[in-house]
């Protein structure tokens, strides 16, 4: 199939890619790792959930670090949206993470809380942090932003502040996803998540605290493993 990207023609066919690695294929679209990026192709009779040209080019404008973000279109010859380009980042294993020190783990999420704070600057609101759209590379790198949404497309008073927004939602992401990974009993993990629950309501985010009660001597996983077992 021909599709414009930067205005110019290229060919590719998602039958006869071999020499590209195939990321991974969900129910809207197939992503390909082309030439050192990623390119998400929209199935057949597929929309492109929330994603538009328009927001492709306020994606350009945001400075993230850890939240891979649309970089070009993928338009086809009526110049729909039809995939997008972003940048690629090796997936080396949830492992990866939960072997992460407390200095690497705590500088990693504090760059990640950054990201979605960038983007509720720029009224962007980030839907489906979890761990599906997580890759891991000393940290966590959240991919596919098909379903971000703008402060303009929501209900009104739906979102009165995409930064708290997004705060929130980064905590949530910490506590239900990251911290519950390696797939702990929940009533285990239920007290673990009591305590973070209380010190939030003291107005102590879960970073805060896991950085206050993380030994310097931990790593990731040891201390999810360590809270769980207490």
């Amino acid at each position: 199939m021909i599709y414009l990207l930067d205005n110019k023609k290229i060919r590719l066919n998602p039958y006869n890619m071999r020499k590209d690695k195939c990321l991974g294929t969900g129910t809207t679209a197939t992503a390909y790792l082309i030439d050192g990026k990623v390119f998400k192709l929209y199935n057949p009779f597929k929309e492109p959930e929330f994603l538009t040209k328009e927001k492709i080019e306020l994606y350009k404008k945001i400075p993230t670090k850890r939240i891979m973000l649309a970089e070009a279109s993928l338009l086809n010859k009526k110049r729909q949206l039809r995939g997008c380009v972003s940048e690629y980042v090796e997936n080396l294993g949830k492992d990866n993470l939960s072997i992460q020190p407390k200095s690497k783990i705590i500088e990693e999420l504090k760059i990640l809380r950054k990201d979605f704070i960038t983007l509720g600057k720029y009224d962007v609101i980030v839907h489906d942090a979890i761990l599906k759209n997580t890759i891991y590379n000393n940290g966590a790198y959240l991919i596919d932003c098909g379903r971000y949404q703008t402060l303009a497309e929501l209900e009104e008073n739906l979102c009165s502040d995409p930064v708290s927004t997004n705060i929130d939602t980064f905590n949530e992401y910490l506590v239900n996803e990251l911290l519950k990974f390696q797939g702990f009993n929940p009533n285990e993990y239920a007290r673990f998540k009591e305590e973070i629950s209380f010190y939030e309501n003291e107005g102590v985010e879960a970073l805060c605290f896991i950085e206050y009660d993380m030994s310097e001597s931990e790593t990731f996983g040891e201390y999810a493993k360590r809270k769980i077992n207490m």
